[in-house]
This record gives structure tokens, sequence and C-alpha cells, in this order.
């Protein structure tokens, strides 16, 4: 499922924490700023970025740098730039 069609109605529900996959994803900013621009202020987003069932051996680094573009773009605050 497209998670353009998903993500502002499940922002809606009258929860304050959201689990995402976002590992597998191959449009992940996209799915970013659908978060940024949906999710509402007192809403928390965890982002998953590591498959547990993939048998490679994954770099810190790319993950680190998978984590801080997550951080980056589902900040909910004005002014903040694109993802």
């Amino acid at each position: 499922m497209d998670y353009a069609q998903l993500l502002p109605s499940l922002f809606e529900l009258k929860a304050s924490s959201f689990y995402i996959a976002l590992v597998a994803e191959r449009e992940r900013r996209r799915v970013l700023e659908i978060i940024r621009n949906h999710m509402k202020p007192d809403q928390r987003i965890f982002v998953g970025v590591v498959s547990p069932i993939d048998p490679r051996i994954e770099r810190r680094r790319g993950r680190g740098a998978a984590l801080g573009r997550a951080a980056e773009c589902t900040k909910h605050s004005a002014g903040t730039a694109a993802c």
C-alpha cells in the first residue's frame, strides 16, 4: 500500500505513538515528508531503519545516516527544511 494513501488518515487516530517501517521503502524521503506534513504536535513517530530478517550485516554509518534523516524530516516545527 502506498504510504500517501495510509498516513494522512492514520495520523487522525487518537494515538500518540506510531511505529513505521521504512527499511524496505524505496521512496523514504517522500514518506518522511508525508509524515512531517500530517503528524500532530503531540504524536511520536518511531521509524524502523533496520531489517530484522535481512541476513546482511549493516554498516553503522548507513543506519546512522538513515536515522538522522528521519529525525530531521519528522521534526514538527514551523520552518523545517525540506527532507
